[in-house]
């Protein structure tokens, strides 16, 4: 009899002393505990794809009235160059946690790194607030507690995870969907401030002591919208917050390896071994050559 022949022999002994109301319970639990691992790999590959995207955010410039990008960029360049990379600041571009998009002519955008080349400066990396910096560590935060929950609900199918320890799952589905909505703070940091573009304006300008006057003047407010990487942000947060609910109705399937509860029915294949194999407890009778001299004496 093959394993896979034994485990169906299990199962079927373990059912059969269940009671219709149970077996309904049984089967509602292990759908539940299905859709639940469906959920969280879902959410898990949204959450860390999010992270990844340089368009968490779309940061629309507004100008002055009056002035367009073009001629606010010849006013503060006096190379053709720096006026386009000038350009770019001031179009509307993604943003996101690790890097943002970035249009070289024409209409060509690749993401790349904040810290970017000046003609004049050099390398300039951008000073960003606490607000950024905590919604860029919740977004790694939550795509980590999102895999310890996937991988926990994935390996509940071969090794054994009794309720107690499924029910566990609620902390890791809580803690990704409170670290997930806490990305959001990305809309609240100095990137979707017009004062972020002044720090990539110096090397551009001529003047580099009226960057910030220019930039006042040019510059009216900066907003930022729901990008790719925002929108999945929150498809992941509410598949989150769905599974740590879902966890408590959910009874993880019998595992596919040999697994056998405690106190559980004993199989059929189990009991014809048991049945078959020599009882080793029981006393063996000596034959009479084995007895002692002195009683075949007497």
């Amino acid at each position: 009899m093959t394993g896979a022949q034994e485990d169906e022999e299990e199962d079927e002994v373990l059912l059969h002393h269940l009671t219709d109301d149970e077996k309904r319970v049984v089967l509602r639990g292990n759908c539940n505990f299905l859709a639940l691992m469906v959920l969280s790999t879902i959410g898990f590959i949204q959450s860390s794809t999010a992270a990844g995207y340089c368009d968490f955010a779309e940061r629309h410039v507004r100008l002055a009235q009056g002035i367009s990008a073009q001629d606010a960029c010849q006013s503060l360049t006096t190379e053709d160059w720096n006026a386009r990379v000038c350009q770019t600041f001031l179009d509307q571009h993604g943003v996101g946690f690790f890097g943002w998009y970035f249009t070289v002519p024409v209409d060509t955008q690749f993401c790349t790194s904040y810290e970017l080349w000046i003609n004049n400066v050099g390398i300039v990396s951008p000073q960003f607030d606490s607000a950024f910096y905590a919604a860029r560590v919740c977004s790694v935060l939550a795509a980590i507690f999102g895999s310890f929950a996937c991988l926990t609900c994935l390996f509940a199918t071969c090794c054994p995870l009794d309720s107690a320890r499924i029910k566990g799952l609620s902390c890791y589905f809580t803690l990704a969907y409170i670290c997930q909505t806490f990305t959001f703070l990305i809309f609240t940091s100095n990137i979707c401030q017009p004062g972020f573009l002044a720090q990539y304006l110096v090397g551009l300008t001529n003047n580099n002591n009226t960057t910030t006057t220019n930039n006042d003047n040019i510059v009216e407010s900066v907003t930022c919208s729901l990008g790719r990487g925002g929108n999945l942000a929150i498809s992941a947060a509410c598949l989150f917050f769905v599974c740590s609910i879902l966890v408590s109705c959910s009874l993880p399937p019998t595992p596919l390896v040999g697994y056998h509860p405690v106190g559980s029915p004993t199989p059929p294949s189990q009991a014809q071994q048991q049945q078959s194999s020599p009882q080793s407890s029981s006393p063996q009778q000596s034959s009479p050559s084995e007895q002692h001299p002195n009683q075949q004496m007497a």
